[in-house]
């Protein structure tokens, strides 16, 4: 096959609310911003190699470039017994989280190889739910990688509750700090290990439903969030802190001040950011 090559800004998405918990379903706010990065990518379908074919256990400590093309053989291989070769690269001015790098390239490649049309873009939503869902070998349906691949492939705000059960609206204006890293005690931080019981869990998740629903009504009324909604996200934030801090290796204190510090559950570490929602600042 020709070698296809091509070279794109593209822009970055960032989860708004929600923390993936190994076994719940929590519900996610993920949209697009203007940080832009830029992908190049030039590769050729060649036949696979028996190292390209072996689906033995993924130890998830490799690039993000290596994922992206386990992703992309374990797709080709099944569909047109195929393999990729080429190079890929991700080059962003801020440090963006893995997983919104995988999402990235692996969302772009498998567009440009079948050609999409925006028209298909919510039956390949649903195609990727399942393919990620193989891939990381996650437990239920992760609506956290949707809300990811559903804000960037609309260049939207997505709210979801589960793959089947999505509102898209506009874009919400943010800007990100990077300011903490550190591993978690899984291999892959994608789902986190619980660390409240039963009724602790209920109650919280109900709390993120709250959250999400004042949120909602904004962004249907307004297209954004306005300041009322502040106290409620600072809440929500200092949760899924203590939350993904329960499940770091060895200890770190975080300033919560005054300040939204999200947590981002990423493929292999925690990330921390300072996160500032530019409409907040529009209400007098």
């Amino acid at each position: 096959m020709n070698r296809a090559s091509f070279v794109r800004r593209v822009r970055t998405v960032v989860p708004l609310i929600g923390i993936p918990i190994k076994g719940c379903r929590n519900t996610y706010v993920s949209t697009i911003i203007n940080h832009e990065c830029i992908m190049r990518a030039s590769y050729r379908f060649v036949r696979c190699s028996i190292k390209a074919l072996d689906n033995g256990e993924k130890v998830h400590q490799g690039s993000v470039t290596n994922y992206i093309n386990e992703y992309m053989n374990m797709i080709l291989s099944e569909l047109l017994d195929m393999c990729m070769n080429g190079e890929i690269s991700i080059e962003c001015p801020f440090k963006v989280p893995d997983i919104v790098l995988f999402v990235i390239g692996t969302t772009e490649l498998l567009l440009n190889t079948f050609k999409t049309r925006k028209l298909e873009y919510k039956d390949y939503q649903h195609i990727f739910a399942a393919l990620d869902r193989k891939f990381w070998s996650i437990d239920i349906e992760n609506a956290y990688l949707y809300s990811l691949r559903c804000a960037y492939m609309n260049k939207a705000t997505c709210v979801c509750r589960d793959v089947y059960d999505v509102i898209n609206f506009e874009p919400v204006d943010i800007d990100l700090e990077f300011i903490y890293e550190n591993k978690c005690h899984r291999d892959l931080c994608l789902e986190l290990e619980n660390p409240y019981d039963n009724v602790t869990t209920t109650y919280m998740l109900k709390f993120v439903t709250h959250v999400v629903s004042k949120m909602v009504q904004d962004l249907n009324s307004f297209n954004y969030v306005s300041k009322s909604i502040e106290k409620y996200l600072k809440l929500l934030y200092d949760i899924e802190v203590r939350t993904a801090l329960e499940n770091i290796e060895g200890n770190a204190t975080i300033n919560l001040f005054n300040i939204f510090v999200k947590p981002v559950a990423d493929i292999s570490t925690i990330k921390i950011y300072k996160l500032r929602l530019k409409y907040l600042e529009r209400e007098v």
